[in-house]
């Protein structure tokens, strides 16, 4: 009898002991979900604060950057005007009859005031679109077009980082001439043809600033690896792949501040590092020749000859009266200069 009962009293304790250690696991759990709940908060509050800072960062320089590449057109024409004594677009001086050439244009009051919409509107509105974009869930989100945009545009943030934390990424730099500073420059023109002239200056520059500088150090850089025995080019991305000839033209440069830690050869790392030099400053001089030289030459050239084509049609609308004004008005000019 009394083992019965102490084989009763020991199973109980031993379903107490159970019941006990159920309910210290319990807690034990509850506390341990609790604690992992409370880091993935802190982690999502964490990333909506560093968002918060970088939005307030771009938005800065976003602002800063637009201001400054808005108003280098407006301090170009005032030190023109005052070198040349001239109000008018040194393009168009040798335009005949301008006062039925030239459109009526909008006050510089009304220029300026667009101006600075331009350079602060776009910096908020790209900051705050850009940091919405990043925020969102791709398995939570609304699919309205707005977010799909969004989230498209934000599928690489790498794009939109800062190199070593300070400077502006490329994508950035496009972003606010594209937003800002190309509206700004057709804006503050004075006339028909420097609107056109910096269009297609701006556009030519733009061109080869973002892409002819990719385009000559990616030739330059697979013409070197195939003839040369360099490894400038990054294939480790597209190594499977069997790229046709456009294509090929995705391929990145390496970053040479890893090269010593690339697993190269002495000798191919020593030939890359001097030719990639090489061809680093080629292709440097080569996107300056373009960009200063024959971009503004091939641009007069097209302006003149506007210009030139232009005043003929208006010529040829005028009556008797005012060619023989202009005739005159022409003669008097002659005799002036002699």
């Amino acid at each position: 009898m009394l083992s019965v009962q102490s084989g009763i009293r020991r199973v109980s304790l031993g379903h107490s002991d159970i019941i006990a250690n159920h309910r210290s696991f319990s807690v034990f759990s509850a506390q341990f979900m609790n604690m992992i709940k409370a880091m993935v908060d802190t982690g999502k509050q964490l990333k909506k604060d560093l968002l918060k800072v970088h939005e307030k960062i771009l938005m800065t320089d976003f602002v800063t950057t637009a201001a400054m590449w808005a108003g280098l057109p407006w301090i170009a024409t005032e030190m023109t005007e005052k070198r040349t004594k001239r109000k008018d677009f040194s393009g168009g001086f040798n335009l005949k009859n301008e006062d039925k050439t030239n459109t009526k244009e909008p006050s510089k009051k009304e220029k300026i005031f667009w101006n600075i919409v331009f350079s602060v509107l776009p910096g908020i509105i790209f900051s705050k679109a850009l940091t919405k974009g990043l925020n969102l869930n791709p398995k939570t989100m609304t699919k309205t077009p707005i977010n799909k945009f969004l989230k498209k545009l934000t599928s690489n943030p790498d794009n939109f980082d800062y190199t070593s934390g300070t400077n502006m990424s490329k994508t950035i730099y496009a972003s606010i001439w594209m937003l800002s500073s190309f509206p700004a420059k057709i804006i503050s023109s004075r006339d028909k043809n420097e609107r056109k002239d910096r269009a297609l200056r701006d556009i030519g520059l733009f061109t080869m600033f973002f892409g002819g500088d990719f385009l000559l150090n990616n030739i330059l850089g697979r013409l070197s690896d195939k003839f040369l025995g360099t490894k400038i080019m990054d294939i480790e991305k597209y190594k499977n792949k069997n790229l046709n000839f456009l294509q090929s033209f995705k391929l990145p440069l390496k970053n040479f501040r890893r090269l010593d830690n690339s697993g190269l050869s002495n000798d191919v790392l020593h030939k890359t590092k001097n030719i990639g030099a090489s061809l680093y400053w080629i292709a440097l001089l080569t996107n300056t020749a373009l960009i200063g030289f024959l971009l503004p030459k091939l641009l007069n050239k097209l302006l003149r000859h506007n210009i030139e084509t232009e005043a003929k049609n208006n010529y040829k609308d005028l009556t008797l009266h005012e060619r023989i004004y202009e005739l005159k008005k022409k003669l008097n000019t002659s005799k002036a200069i002699i």
